[in-house]
């Protein structure tokens, strides 16, 4: 009998936190589609969500071994956040570059220099660096450059 009553409690809470996380998580993806930020409750939304889909997937996973039936909780709410994990997770598509740059587009170029130490601390290292970044950005012809330390 006590081990029932503790199942059931155990059960009953962590079904209580998942559907918490479920209302946080989907009010967080929410705040962070909004195009014009509400208040700076905006900003830790947004830094929320890559933890609030990984405890969704974990409770996605607990739920399917344990009950498969509140599984679907979870599950609604990945699918809600779905737009959210494509911008957690970069994707490479299956489209090549174009060489072609587009009427309206603004072509980005980003290059983590690594403090221009090239292969290596060589100056002969340094010259090849230098020289790569140069000729990609030639190359590509992007409307802004980014150079990043590493």
């Amino acid at each position: 009998m006590p081990a029932q009553l503790i199942r059931r409690i155990t059960k009953r809470t962590l079904l209580g936190i998942n559907v918490f996380l479920n209302a946080v998580f989907i009010i967080s993806v929410a705040l962070v589609s909004i195009s014009k930020p509400v208040s700076w409750l905006t900003g830790f939304a947004g830094l929320a969500i890559p933890y609030l889909i990984l405890l969704q997937f974990l409770f996605l996973l607990f739920w399917l071994f344990a009950k498969p039936g509140f599984a679907v909780f979870s599950l609604i709410a990945l699918l809600i956040g779905l737009n959210q994990m494509y911008v957690l997770v970069a994707f490479q598509s299956t489209r090549s570059f174009e060489d072609e740059q587009h009427a309206g587009f603004v072509r980005v170029a980003n290059w983590n220099i690594r403090g221009f130490n090239g292969i290596g601390n060589t100056t002969r290292g340094m010259a090849v660096l230098k020289k790569q970044i140069v000729d990609a950005i030639q190359q590509h012809n992007p409307d802004i450059i980014c150079l990043q330390e590493f």
